[in-house]
């Protein structure tokens, strides 16, 4: 069961303006290293996925800057949607592009935009999604909380009594309303609360 993975590469540009733009969304900026948002992603994946096995999603005004800044991504891999329909969508392409390869292909889904120090940690919570994934199910990333934030959707883990453990992950217990600033605590009393990363991993 190889690991393939998807890069979510569209955006409208409106985050980061006037830096970006419609045609230069900020994964196409230099925001935390030299290199643009969308290399760093392509460069934190490389040991889980080649680029015959990288697929990166985006609009059709975005395509040229991708295969343009990834050098040796297959241009079949550049799997451009004619019409913007979020995330979902994008999945279930790239989804049937895997399986067209291989029937059982296991998938990482990453956004483009997001900016990693801790990539020891990151590689090891990948190795841990896969290894859960493998065995049917579906793993997403939590980011634990610092502060409350209003614009990032928040999940709670299953307590202790009730986790089905994989690696050092927990099975989730619900999503949770986006959060108001004032009312909510940055991890929740009982340290259960989590971000959503908006990356997933699934066989």
């Amino acid at each position: 069961m190889n690991v393939y993975s998807v890069i979510l590469a569209g955006g409208s540009g409106t985050r980061f303006w006037p830096l970006s733009r419609t045609a230069r969304p900020k994964q196409f900026l230099s925001l935390a290293t030299r290199a643009p948002l969308l290399v760093d992603t392509v460069r934190r994946i490389s040991r889980f996925s080649t680029l015959k096995r990288t697929f990166v999603s985006c609009g059709p005004v975005h395509a040229p800057a991708v295969r343009k800044l990834i050098k040796g991504l297959p241009g079949s891999n550049v799997l451009v949607e004619p019409v913007a329909r979020n995330t979902a969508a994008a999945i279930g392409l790239a989804a049937v592009h895997a399986l067209a390869r291989e029937p059982q292909p296991l998938l990482q889904v990453l956004p483009a935009d997001h900016a990693v120090r801790d990539l020891e940690g990151f590689s090891a919570c990948l190795d841990s999604a896969a290894h859960a994934a493998r065995r049917g199910l579906l793993v997403t990333l939590g980011i634990r909380p610092t502060r409350p934030e209003t614009a990032t959707a928040t999940s709670r883990s299953a307590t202790r009594s009730d986790r089905r453990a994989f690696a050092s992950g927990h099975s989730l217990k619900s999503p949770m309303p986006t959060p108001l600033r004032t009312t909510s605590s940055p991890g929740g009393s009982c340290g259960t609360r989590g971000f959503s990363s908006s990356a997933q991993t699934t066989s």
